[in-house]
């Protein structure tokens, strides 16, 4: 019995032990950014109150529905500005939403899809993002071949387009700043179409899906199919370690 105590002993005192050893921890890091429309074909009414105010809205549900990640804001017309770089922060992003109007834009020209698209191509890159999503909410597209170029660039580094559009294919008038309607000669008043079919094909080109606005959630859930498409490509490792 001394001898067996003596071996138990030996083995506790010689035994193994257990720490806990660091192991990488993956943190979801999705980076986004939502790309707007403020030209003035977005005040057409056919849609109420109009294009614009709803995709205000949206894009308010579009900061409330991705709680993951960075996303930025970007807004355009004839040229795009910055209304907030990448990051964590969804509730300062919104309060700058209600100021985004026409009025803001310098100059009355054609917008620039194609420059817009590329300003959100490079905060991605700025962020190191090698798969990061452009949200882009617009009734069509003035340069169809530069913005589907720019989409095509895009997707071939690694983003996806996705759009949402606004309006309807009868269209509307566009209000003038000073009143009454935008023509298109000889007296006719112009009116603005929700371009279906060239959205569509700048999400193809871009990797994305095309969806209309809806009063549901449907277009919400219709993006989702894309960041659930590629799961593991969401997602940067995190340097966070685990113990």
């Amino acid at each position: 019995m001394i001898a067996l105590g003596g071996i138990i002993a030996s083995i506790a005192l010689a035994g193994p032990t257990w720490t806990f050893q660091p192991q990488p921890a993956y943190q979801a890091q999705a980076e986004r950014v939502i790309v707007i429309d403020i030209s003035n074909s977005m005040n057409a009414t056919d849609v109420r109150p109009s294009r614009l105010a709803r995709a205000r809205f949206e894009l308010l549900d579009l900061l409330k529905h991705y709680q993951d990640g960075q996303t930025a804001l970007i807004a355009y017309g004839a040229e795009p500005f910055v209304v907030s770089p990448l990051n964590r922060d969804a509730k300062t992003i919104a309060e700058q939403v209600p100021q985004l109007i026409t009025e803001l834009l310098p100059v009355d020209c054609p917008k620039r899809t194609d420059l817009a698209l590329a300003a959100a191509g490079r905060l991605l890159a700025q962020a190191g993002s090698h798969n990061g999503q452009i949200i882009l909410l617009t009734d069509g597209l003035s340069q169809p071949a530069a913005s589907l170029a720019a989409a095509q660039h895009l997707h071939q580094q690694g983003y996806r387009i996705s759009v949402i559009g606004f309006g309807s294919t009868g269209g509307a008038p566009v209000p003038k700043a000073g009143g009454g309607f935008q023509e298109s000669g000889a007296d006719q008043i112009h009116l603005s179409r929700l371009d279906i079919s060239g959205l569509r094909s700048l999400a193809t080109a871009g990797g994305g899906i095309y969806t209309t606005a809806s009063a549901g959630d449907n277009d919400l859930k219709a993006l989702d199919t894309i960041g659930n498409a590629h799961p593991i490509r969401g997602g940067r490792q995190s340097d966070t370690q685990a113990g």
